[in-house]
């Protein structure tokens, strides 16, 4: 899963130092800040269950955070060779499958990381994590209830719009039932037909291509034929 032959990682300079330092202290800030707030909570009376569910669900947060910034000093390539795994488990790019794609890999290689990071804490070594591990995170992203339910998630397309073209016009041509009729025509594209609507179509119906295997279907304005329509 991860590169195993990467060369020996040289002695830290200064200015890596430094940067590793000040990325620490505003972490361990919010932390420390978090356990002033509950201990402050604590001293006002304060046994409500939830909003000390919420305090220790956010200081667990910040704590994650700062375990994962604290191990990528030692484990470098740890981001690239997960956000790697995930994609080849996906088996298409985040470019291809546009926004919600890209953000389920995203959070897939978080997490991924996060399995891979805590599994070290516990003695457990990447390479020995079973090889199904990305495609089981990345699948789990995707069922997520809450992930699903996400307003960021919920608005994003599924596809980029270039694929999704791509994909709907390599569909075959082939007749779809609605409601009790169904309408063919020589050229072998599709109109669906209202119950409402005569065998001749009169009365209603639009034209839609796709597949019946995958049942995928796409509204369709053919083009205007002059001397009459089409």
């Amino acid at each position: 899963m991860l590169s195993a032959d990467e060369p020996p990682l040289n002695d830290v300079s200064d200015e890596q130092i430094q940067k590793f330092l000040g990325e620490m202290a505003p972490k361990v800030k919010e932390l420390m800040e978090g356990v002033t707030l509950a201990i402050d909570y604590y001293k006002e009376g304060g046994y409500d269950r939830e909003a000390w569910n919420r305090l220790c669900d956010g200081l667990a947060h910040e704590a994650m955070n700062l375990m994962m910034a604290l191990s990528s000093p030692a484990y470098p390539y740890l981001a690239r060779d997960c956000e790697r795994a995930v994609r080849e488990a996906a088996g298409i790019t985040p470019r291809e499958g546009g926004m919600r794609e890209a953000l389920q890999q995203q959070v897939g290689k978080g997490l991924l990381m996060s399995v891979l990071t805590v599994g070290r804490q516990t003695m457990v070594e990447p390479e020995e994590w079973p090889d199904e591990l990305p495609a089981t995170v990345l699948s789990a992203v995707r069922n997520s209830k809450r992930i699903k339910a996400d307003p960021t998630m919920a608005n994003l397309r599924e596809q980029s719009p270039a694929r999704e073209r791509r994909r709907t016009s390599e569909l075959p041509y082939c007749c779809v039932q609605f409601g009790s009729s169904l309408l063919s025509t020589p050229d072998g594209r599709v109109r669906v037909v209202p119950v409402c609507a005569d065998a001749s179509g009169v009365g209603g119906g639009r034209w839609l291509r796709g597949c019946s295997r995958t049942r995928s279907w796409r509204a369709y304005d053919p083009p205007r034929r002059s001397g009459g329509t089409s």
